[in-house]
Parts: C-alpha cells; sequence; structure tokens
C-alpha cells in the first residue's frame, strides 16, 4: 500500500492565481510540483525533482496534491543514475523541452531524464503528446522503449533528439491504439534493431527513424496512410520494404543503401522527390497498381527494374499503357510485366472452384476459393502438405521466382467427432479427409499418396484407463502391404487388402476395432506402409469414427450401461447412448436389461432362459440351471408357492415352492 506525506507551503497570490508548490512523499520518494489550474507539474528547473535519487523499478504517481500529474519537468529525473525501469503513467501529456545553459565548448544540458545511465526500459503512457528535446539524452543502459501514448506527434528536433547517446537503444514497441508514430522519434537511433507497429498506426512522422542504420526490416501495417518526409532517411541496413500506404513523403527512404526491393502496393497516389535517392543497391521494384503521380527523381540507379501487372497503366515502355508516363522521371528503370508462375490448389479430398493459372513473384496472391468437403471445417489453405508452413491468405506475397501449390486444411476433429483429441498427420504422404461413409459419418481420413518403400500415418494421444474403437478400412495388395495400428510403437491390430483375383481394386470394407488400455499416457498411430514392389486397388487406407470409452462413460439407467458397450451392438445408431440403452432391442426387453442379462439386444431370439428344472425326490428340493451364466453376473433364485396371492417372493427356496424366478445383477466390484 502506498504511503504519502504532503507539505503544502502557503503564499499570497494574486486573486484567482490558483497555482502553488507543494512536495509530496510517494513511497519514500518525495516530489516536488506544482499545480495550475488543477493539474500538476513535476517541477521545472535545473534541479532534479525527487529525493533520494530512486532506484531500481519506478512508477511516476498519476496524482501528486490530488491533481493529476500532466507534465513531466526537463530536469525532473536528471541523473537517476540507479533507475532501472520507469513506467510513466497515463495522465501525463508533456515530458517538457530539455534547457541548455552557458556558452562556448562546455554548454550544461538538462532533460527530464537525462544522465539516466542504469535505465534500461521505459514505458510511455497513452497521454503523453510532446515530448522534449534530450528527454532521454546519455541514457546509455537503455535497451527497450514500449509506447502506448495515442497521439504522440512530436519527439525532440532533429538537431536534439530524445533519445540523443542511448547507444544500445535495440528495441521499440508501440502498442495497439497508437496512432502516430512521431516526428523525429527515433532521430540518429543507430543501434535500433527492432520496431513493433501495431495495425493502429495511421501516419509515420517525418524523420521518424532518421539515421536508424541498424534497422534490416520494418513491417507497415496496412493502414498506414502516410509516411512522411525523411522517415527512413539513411537507413542504411535495411533491405527490403513492403510500403502500403498512400503518400510516400520526399526522401523517405533516401540514403537506404542496402535496400535491395520494394513493393509499392496500389494504395500508393503519391510518391515525393527523391523518395528513393541514394538507394544503391536497389534493382527491384514491384508496383501493385497503376503509375502512381509524384514529381523529380524517384529511382536512382541504371540497373533498376520497375515490375507492373499486365493490365496496368500510365507507364512508359508497357505495352498496355496508353496513357503518358507520370511527370516525375524513373531514372534509368526498366519497365516489365512481373514474372508469372503457375499457381495449384489441392483440395485434399473437397473440391474447389478454377482460379487463375498463374500468380506473380513478390505480388498478393489474391482472394482464393474456399474447397467444400461436406461436414468438414476448412481451416485455410497451407504451404506445406501437412496443413503446416505458412498459412495463405490474399495478402500473402508470393516469395520465390517458381511455382506455387497451395493445400488445404481441414478440421480432422469433425472427422472423428472426438474433440478432445489432437491429432497428427506424417510419413511420406499426408492423410486427409474423404467422403466415404463410415458408420454415421459421410466422410473419413484417408492416407496420402506414397510409393513403394513408403507410408503415411496418422496418430493421436490418449490418457487411459480408456478403451479406444474406432473404424477402418483398406484397398492394397494383400498379404504385403497392411495398416497397422500401433500403442507406444506396439503392434496391436493390422489388415491388408482383399484376396480373390477376381476383385483387384475392392476395398475390404469397414471393420470395427478395439483396444483397451491401462492407466497413462498411450500414443496411437495407425500406419499405411507399402512394401517395395508392386500396387492394388487404390493402395490408400481410411480411419474413420475414432472413439475413446473411460470407465465412467455410462448412460443413466437403472443399471448403468458402458458406451463401448452399446457401440459394439449399434455401431450405426449415433451417440445417444441413453436413448439407445431404454429403446426395446430385437428381443423385446429394454437394451440395458440385455446388457445386466448378458443377451444380445439385436438377435429376437437372445432370451434369459430356465434350462433345468429338476426336484430333488429325497428333499423336494427344486434344482434351477439357465443360460446364459457368467461369472462377473449375481444371480439369486426365488420361489412362491402361486401366482395369486400376494405373498411375497422368497429365497432360499424349500420344498414347497412351486413357482421360481431367477434375478440377475451386475457383480459388485
Amino acid at each position: 500500500m502506498k504511503k504519502s506525506m504532503m507539505m503544502i507551503p502557503f503564499a499570497l497570490l494574486p486573486f484567482g492565481h490558483i497555482a502553488h508548490a507543494a512536495t509530496q512523499v510517494v513511497d519514500g520518494y518525495t516530489y516536488t510540483y506544482t499545480v495550475t489550474s488543477g493539474r500538476a507539474t513535476i517541477a521545472n528547473g535545473t534541479s532534479r525533482a525527487i529525493n533520494p535519487a530512486p532506484t531500481g523499478a519506478l512508477t511516476i504517481p498519476s496524482t501528486l496534491g490530488g491533481s493529476p500529474v500532466v507534465t513531466i519537468g526537463n530536469a525532473a529525473f536528471q541523473n537517476c543514475i540507479g533507475l532501472t525501469s520507469v513506467i510513466i503513467p497515463d495522465t501525463v501529456t508533456v515530458i517538457a523541452n530539455g534547457l541548455v545553459t552557458g556558452t562556448g565548448s562546455s554548454p550544461s544540458y538538462y532533460g527530464a531524464f537525462l544522465g539516466c545511465t542504469g535505465l534500461t526500459n521505459v514505458t510511455i503512457g497513452t497521454g503523453v503528446a510532446f515530448i522534449g528535446d534530450y528527454a532521454f539524452r546519455n541514457c546509455r543502459g537503455l535497451t527497450d522503449v514500449t509506447i502506448a501514448a495515442t497521439n504522440l506527434t512530436s519527439a525532440g528536433s532533429s538537431t536534439n533528439p530524445v533519445f540523443s547517446g542511448c547507444t544500445n537503444l535495440a528495441n521499440a514497441v508501440f502498442l495497439d491504439g497508437t496512432t502516430f508514430i512521431a516526428t523525429n522519434m527515433f532521430y540518429n537511433c543507430a543501434s535500433l534493431k527492432s520496431v513493433t507497429i501495431p495495425s493502429s498506426v495511421r501516419t509515420i512522422g517525418t524523420s521518424a527513424f532518421y539515421g536508424c542504420s541498424g534497422l534490416t526490416s520494418v513491417t507497415i501495417p496496412s493502414d498506414v496512410t502516410s509516411i512522411g518526409s525523411s522517415a527512413f532517411y539513411n537507413c542504411s541496413g535495411l533491405t527490403s520494404v513492403v510500403i502500403p500506404v498512400t503518400s510516400i513523403g520526399d526522401s523517405a527512404f533516401t540514403g537506404c543503401s542496402r535496400l535491395a526491393s520494394v513493393v509499392i502496393p496500389n494504395s500508393v497516389t503519391s510518391i515525393g522527390q527523391n523518395a528513393f535517392s541514394g538507394c544503391t543497391s536497389l534493382r527491384e521494384v514491384f508496383m501493385e497498381g497503376n503509375a502512381p503521380g509524384g514529381s523529380g527523381t524517384v529511382y536512382p540507379s541504371t540497373s533498376v527494374t520497375i515490375y507492373v501487372l499486365p493490365g496496368s497503366t500510365g507507364w512508359n515502355g508497357n505495352p498496355n499503357s496508353t496513357t503518358l508516363p507520370p511527370t516525375w522521371t524513373w531514372r534509368g528503370g526498366l519497365i516489365e510485366h512481373a514474372p508469372s508462375f503457375p499457381l495449384s490448389l489441392n483440395p485434399q479430398g473437397g473440391s474447389v472452384a478454377p482460379v487463375t493459372p498463374v500468380c506473380y513473384y513478390r505480388f498478393k496472391v489474391g482472394a482464393l476459393p474456399d474447397p467444400m468437403l461436406p461436414g468438414c471445417v476448412f481451416q485455410g489453405w497451407w504451404t506445406k502438405l501437412d496443413g503446416t508452413g505458412e498459412e495463405v491468405t490474399a495478402d500473402t506475397r508470393v516469395p520465390t521466382k517458381e511455382a506455387q501449390a497451395y493445400y488445404a486444411k481441414w478440421d480432422i476433429n469433425a472427422v472423428y467427432g472426438t474433440s478432445g483429441l489432437e491429432w497428427r498427420l506424417g510419413g511420406d504422404g499426408y492423410a486427409f479427409p474423404q467422403s466415404k461413409t463410415v458408420k454415421d459419418r459421410p466422410f473419413a481420413l484417408r492416407t496420402g499418396a506414397v510409393g513403394h518403400s513408403q507410408s503415411s500415418w496418422i496418430e493421436t494421444t490418449v490418457t487411459g484407463p480408456c478403451t479406444v474403437v474406432w473404424w477402418w478400412n483398406v484397398s492394397c495388395e494383400p498379404f504385403y502391404d497392411f495398416f497397422v495400428c500401433t500403442v507406444n510403437g506396439a503392434e496391436q491390430a493390422r489388415i491388408s487388402g482383399y484376396v480373390p483375383a477376381n476383385v483387384p481394386y475392392q476395398d475390404i470394407g469397414w471393420q470395427r476395432e478395439r483396444v483397451t488400455l491401462a492407466a497413462g499416457e498411450h500414443t496411437l498411430r495407425w500406419t499405411y506402409a507399402k512394401d517395395y514392389s508392386d500396387s492394388f486397388g487404390v493402395d490408400s487406407a481410411w480411419l474413420g469414427d475414432v472413439k475413446v470409452f473411460h470407465d465412467d462413460d455410462l448412460t443413466d439407467t437403472d443399471t448403468p450401461v458402458p458406451y463401448d458397450w452399446l457401440e459394439a451392438f449399434f455401431p450405426n445408431d449415433g451417440d445417444d447412448y441413453g436413448a439407445i440403452a431404454n429403446r426395446p432391442g430385437a428381443n423385446g426387453i429394454p437394451v440395458w436389461q440385455s446388457y445386466v442379462a448378458g443377451l444380445d439386444p439385436t438377435d429376437a431370439l437372445s432370451k434369459f432362459l430356465i434350462t433345468n428344472f429338476v426336484v430333488n425326490a429325497e428333499s423336494r428340493v427344486t434344482a434351477l440351471d439357465w443360460t446364459p451364466r457368467r461369472g462377473d453376473r449375481d444371480y439369486t433364485v426365488y420361489g412362491k408357492t402361486n401366482l395369486t396371492d400376494t405373498t411375497p417372493w422368497f429365497t432360499p427356496t424349500n420344498s414347497g415352492t412351486r413357482f421360481f424366478k431367477v434375478e440377475v445383477k451386475m457383480k459388485m466390484q
């Protein structure tokens, strides 16, 4: 809990003037501040406004004397060398301009955090709109800056940068909600290597990253509309950039000597004077739209090639051009159509509408159609067959000068109806969903295309004790190619191709299999594997309707019935096991009673029958026998002398008993 103490010296002030000076102790530190019109300033001047000098992490208070802190004065925390991190509250709007006193060769500099050499990270709150000169000058230990300010438009100047002398500043993160990257924000921060710009940013201010030679790449969000003049001037480490804006200011990328390629989307309508002057390594410019407006020299090298899409206009030398080139000069640049390459979509068992058969290097792929596979959920196009790699969207750019193939990814859980399992695919060919009815589901997972001595597998992990039940099928060479189930690497079951030679392409039909597992984690893998030669059928296997049953998966009937038992007798009747257990079976009694009695509920002739009825001649005691009779059931024989009276049935029976019944119960564990 914060403890504070406040001392206010009173002074006679003119009528209506409400400014006063005060001190307040917060968390053991005494802050000196002034209040004007109900707003507090941590005092301006040439002396530190906090005592003793803070060490470690510091959160600047959001209020002093009951007033919100809105300004941090020009030497408020100067030379606090023990300070390691600071959080500037959201109430602060101004970090004041620094001061320079004295003349000649040894002037004195003052800034809000100037000389805090132990400071490593700073968080700037949402309200800051202005950061003055020298604010963090010579904070040599500073490595990370986090900026939450939503409207920070000005930060220092080109002659007096905010982070001057911060020789280790490497990372800058702008949080979501930031709309403007301030003018001169990181002017000459040569050590800056990483910048995170959120989608909320609309403008990158003038000289915002001027001289940040350590930057090698920058991701500019698509919602940025303007890049100011000299924004990336002399960012000599920058090698490539995509610029999704509407206007690029004068000299925006001047001196980016390692910049080799630039993508300019069709949103750009204006490119300023000398925007890419001095980009001596620039070789490729990819223009997604028509020639933008602008003036002056834009591209500096005779070896630059400007790639445009067929149908774009405004380019001198473009075969499709019907208008004059821009008024400004594309100095020495060749204008060519973008290199095109074949594009293919593999729906992985589904169907997909035809697409434009070409794509263009470094240009966007564009909108792709969604494939269809009844009952399955499409999870996007991906660059790898197993549904991994990179997801491909309309904004994905073609990364290489070669044909592109994209693969549909499907929700495998929809195939199996078991959302609690995580599925993995692998091998030489990756499995995919296919319309092939199994039980009550219209599709199954088919193993991928494989050649001789290759395999395709499907895998998941379950936690026992449990019973795993599945349906599988195969079409392959009999006796040599197999579909095998293993648990933790040990084989549990296998199936192979159909034997009769007159039906070589027929699959063997769906078969049900199960495995019971002990406590612990178990990895189940189903692998279709081919031998070194020959092919029969379609050389594939299918796995469908995988279910996991635990000991507590029971119906709420008078006697609970395991789901697994019901699944075995009624594999095509859905998953409402309670309803199945309560309905009459083919033998005329409720299915749950068939379970208790040990009967087959699908067989009309499956009955519980007394098979032997013998009365001992001497003792006159009746002996009974019945079927089925199982070791995991308890049986009790009851007797009664007649069926018309109201006397209860009793056990054990005696010589007077003439009528009998047998009660069956599950044996107590």
